[in-house]
């Protein structure tokens, strides 16, 4: 899939879309996701804030972080808004 194929389908901007993937927060994905920037940013970063977690239908930070550290924090968050 190309990416703006992606950017299309989970309602973002190209310019959203790669600024995510290189782990920077923008106000239209932090809007999307219902969290602030600095919560899109941490998971980027591979740490979960609580707003993240409970977001993200976890039932710990510690669940939260390992999954932004081991999958990806900026793919999960892709796959996520995916399936919105």
């Amino acid at each position: 899939m190309q990416h703006h194929e992606i950017a299309d389908r989970v309602g973002l901007s190209m310019m959203d879309l790669e600024r995510l993937v290189k782990g920077e927060a923008t106000a239209n994905v932090a809007k999307k996701l219902g969290v602030t920037m600095m919560d899109v940013q941490e998971f980027v970063r591979g740490k979960a804030t609580l707003a993240m977690t409970q977001r993200l239908a976890l039932k710990t930070m510690n669940a939260a972080q390992e999954l932004a550290q081991t999958a990806g924090g900026a793919g999960v968050l892709i796959g996520f808004m995916m399936n919105m």
